[in-house]
């Protein structure tokens, strides 16, 4: 007889399995719930990055007035390096060729001190007029993008937020368990406005929830990858047959007597390592050991900003790799498809739009989720009778 009840006790019934994870996922919610709310914002932030910098700069800055054709890239360097030549440990770091070209909006170069502070210096594209400075290193684009990744905290920051990814999409699973329009779909899409309160906030955290589980699940596995990719990417490469690549060794050797090769030269060389693609983003070299580096976009990749590099030796010209997206890996297919998936690149301007949206989501949620705990909390003190929008 006592074997047959612990045998009873033991067994897992639908009841016991729905409590399990209401349980899992109210105390998840509750103990992770502020983080995701800020990784949600940061995220939203970054969606909407050139949008938001071009908004603040305008307030700053007076539009571009078109005159005739914009000066080359080249000629638009040669202006900042000479500006400032007067400071030699400025370099020059970073080069968004059409981050700016709106045919309005300034060009922008950006430089680097050896404290590692980044400055954007902007100038008229038509003249090559320097119109004003803004430092990146500490702006709110950096801040929240460190937020959002975890590293304002260091290496242990980004492992840390790649497990709240993991645990953000059991959170987001638990949830879609235990969505109530599963038992009649009329009731998971209803908000009872006139309702108690307490009704009309779990109402409002259920279809909240429901619209943005999904795309919340998807942010938060591919979060996870991205920030333990060094395990992650191994494993994929595994799985799909593809041997991870060899990583080549990406270092300009200095030839005596002979000056580096121009911006201009890396740029043919770097066309003619990748023909058929454009160059979004230039990384010119900032150490006497430091490379060309040129990120590359051809029409078909989703990634606005290219998922191919050309890396040019700063001294001979000789390129030193090419990673083509059109003779990736299986492997590297996946890998950066999970980069799609996060950034929301895979349907376009609409999707990353949604995306924005669902950056805020997590709000909505921390809030009604606690409202909910906190009528449950003061009716179990009361011994109350429990209802079903309390649980």
């Amino acid at each position: 007889m006592t074997s047959t009840k612990l045998s009873q006790n033991n067994t897992i019934t639908p009841k016991r399995l729905r409590n399990f994870v209401f349980y899992l996922h109210r105390y998840l919610g509750l103990v992770l719930g502020l983080i995701i709310v800020v990784i949600g914002v940061t995220g939203t932030l970054w969606m909407f990055d050139a949008e938001v910098y071009r908004l603040v700069l305008s307030k700053r800055l007076t539009q571009v007035t078109p005159q005739g054709k914009l000066l080359p890239l080249n000629v638009l360097v040669e202006k900042v390096q000479t500006a400032y030549s007067s400071q030699p440990d400025l370099k020059v770091s970073g080069i968004s060729p059409d981050y700016f070209q709106t045919g309005t909006s300034p060009a922008s170069v950006g430089i680097i001190d050896k404290n590692g502070i980044s400055l954007d210096v902007l100038l008229n594209p038509y003249t090559g007029e320097i119109l004003g400075t803004h430092q990146t290193t500490g702006d709110w684009l950096d801040i929240a993008g460190r937020l959002h990744v975890g590293s304002v905290a260091g290496d242990i920051g980004v492992i840390v937020y790649g497990i709240i990814g993991l645990l953000m999409f059991i959170l987001c699973i638990t949830g879609i368990f235990l969505w109530p329009g599963w038992r009649k779909l009329a009731t998971g899409f209803k908000i009872k406005l006139n309702a108690h309160p307490k009704r009309t906030n779990f109402d409002i955290h259920k279809v909240v929830g429901i619209f943005a589980a999904v795309f919340l699940a998807i942010l938060g596995f591919t979060g996870f990858c991205m920030n333990w990719g060094s395990m992650v990417n191994p494993v994929i490469h595994a799985i799909t047959f593809s041997p991870s690549p060899p990583e080549p060794t990406l270092v300009s050797m200095p030839i005596p007597g002979k000056k580096p090769i121009s911006l201009q030269q890396a740029i043919q060389i770097s066309n003619t390592a990748l023909p058929g693609a454009t160059t979004p983003i230039i990384w010119p070299p900032t150490t006497p050991e430091g490379t060309y580096t040129f990120r590359k976009h051809f029409p078909e990749d989703l990634n606005s900003s290219g998922s191919s590099e050309v890396y040019v030796d700063q001294y001979s010209g000789k390129v030193l790799s090419v990673k083509s997206s059109r003779q990736s890996s299986r492997g590297d297919k996946v890998i950066e498809w999970i980069g799609n998936l996060h950034f929301g690149h895979y349907g376009g301007r609409t999707t990353e739009i949604i995306y924005g949206l669902v950056g805020i989501t997590p709000t909505i949620l921390l809030i009604t989720g606690f409202v909910m705990w906190w009528y449950r909390y003061q009716r179990k003190n009361k011994k109350q009778p429990v209802e079903f929008y309390d649980k």
